[in-house]
């Protein structure tokens, strides 16, 4: 009955996605900030370059959240629907998980790798495109029929 109230409620429904993306975005966050030293000191990397790691981070938090928000309210309360919501987000995330790949294993070699720009910009480029069909669709796909 929360997705009744939240839909009767009077917040705007592009509320609702942000409540859902900023909730996952600090979970996500948190997870990273707890396990990034873990990585770097049992594995033995070390980061070379900050500014690229910062970003590299907050692009591929914000569009795991992007999408996975707006996926998570087409399976909303759909049994059968959220078994085929991992086969429908890991195909549309490969792009993102791809740059951030890249950009990652850069920044724990020191190698920039060669068009580095490019990878960042796929990355924001996705973060841009989601957000942005995220804040135009979710009041359709979550206020649609029980």
């Amino acid at each position: 009955g929360a997705r009744l109230g939240l839909l009767l409620s009077p917040a705007p429904r592009h509320s609702l996605w942000l409540g859902k993306a900023l909730a996952g975005f600090v979970l996500l966050f948190a997870c990273q900030a707890l396990f990034a030293p873990a990585v770097v000191v049992f594995l033995g990397q070390d980061i070379l370059d900050w500014p690229l790691w910062g970003l590299t981070v907050l692009a591929a938090d914000l569009g795991l959240v992007a999408l996975g928000s707006l996926l998570g309210a087409l399976a909303q309360g759909q049994a059968a629907r959220e078994s085929l919501l991992s086969v429908i987000l890991f195909p549309l995330l490969l792009p993102l998980l791809l740059a951030s790949i890249k950009l990652t294993a850069g920044v724990f070699s020191g190698l920039t790798p060669d068009g580095y720009e490019k990878w960042l910009g796929l990355a924001l480029a996705f973060d841009a495109l989601f957000c942005g069909a995220a804040i135009f669709l979710f009041p359709f796909v979550y206020g649609g029929e029980e």
